[in-house]
């Protein structure tokens, strides 16, 4: 069956992820594994590591599979008083380790589409500061959706892909469609760019993209839409606050991406005010999902 698995640590931020991807999941009729890693602090004696006694693990495993019960089923009543059609089941599962042994493993299981997870601060300024995210990003071949504080589900209509027309993008945009099939929904591709980089309109890197979309995307709610802006952040701040998009869809093709998009020389209005979700997809992807 189809998942979406959602990285939790017991926070509000994390509880407002898997409130969110519960509505998602039972738009596209998935399920949801809430996951948790964990891994014991090193205790040290006179600079040298030790052992913790079982004792110890033993205490913070109960602690941890206590409270992926307890979010599963705040959940559950959340569900027992939604009107859909389709209900999620939910699951949840623990595991020893650090986050990154675990990923592989997690994903073993091509039914599971993507990670869900919130964010560390308000918007999506605080991803950087956390080792989770760059774990998670660098560790997946999944997408992973990040869904800033306080953001609330709404039924998808439009979707915001910010594209720099690489030929890979067109197989986003098939996995995309997937996604829009199920809300019949309209996918936005928005290349971002400078006032000067395209001579000509469309531009030949355009006219060429959007000729490969016509001729390996069969869904009629696909379209092209130019933003001039001299930084992406300022094109993604105008996108999520002018657009009305409901999600943004990016895609991470090197170890900088985020901390140009988020980091502390490039504190954008996008980067701290935001509260649209960002689904972030992986290159090079081993497998792309079909929601």
């Amino acid at each position: 069956m189809k998942t979406l698995t959602v990285l939790t640590d017991f926070s509000p931020r994390s509880e407002n992820a898997a409130i969110y991807a519960l509505h998602m999941a039972a738009s596209i009729h998935a399920d949801i594994l809430l996951f948790h890693a964990f891994e014991l602090p090193v205790a040290e004696s006179m600079g040298m590591p030790v052992a913790w006694p079982p004792e110890v693990y033993d205490e913070f495993r109960e602690g941890a599979v206590s409270e992926l019960s307890l979010q599963a089923k705040k959940l559950e009543t959340l569900l027992a008083l939604t009107d859909t059609a389709y209900k999620p089941k939910i699951t949840y599962q623990f595991q020893d380790g650090p986050l990154f042994l675990q990923l592989e493993r997690l994903f073993s299981d091509r039914n599971n589409l993507m990670l869900v997870m919130g964010s560390h601060k308000k918007g999506l300024s605080g991803l950087i500061g956390g080792n989770h995210m760059a774990t998670v990003m660098e560790g997946t071949n999944r997408p992973v959706l990040i869904v800033p504080e306080n953001a609330v589900y709404s039924k998808l209509c439009k979707i915001g892909f910010a594209t720099d027309l690489s030929h890979s993008d067109i197989a986003v945009i098939s996995s995309l469609t997937t996604l829009a099939t199920h809300t019949k929904a309209e996918i936005m591709l928005a290349h971002i760019h400078a006032p000067s980089t395209l001579k000509t309109e469309p531009g030949e890197q355009v006219r060429n993209f959007l000729e490969e979309v016509a001729a390996h995307i069969n869904y009629p709610k696909v379209y092209y839409r130019s933003v001039e802006e001299e930084h992406l952040q300022e094109g993604l701040s105008w996108l999520s606050t002018e657009v009305s998009c409901h999600i943004l869809v990016m895609v991470h093709r090197e170890k900088t991406f985020l901390e140009n998009l988020f980091g502390k020389s490039h504190t954008g209005k996008f980067a701290t005010e935001t509260r649209l979700p960002l689904l972030i997809y992986p290159d090079p992807a081993t497998h792309l999902p079909v929601f």
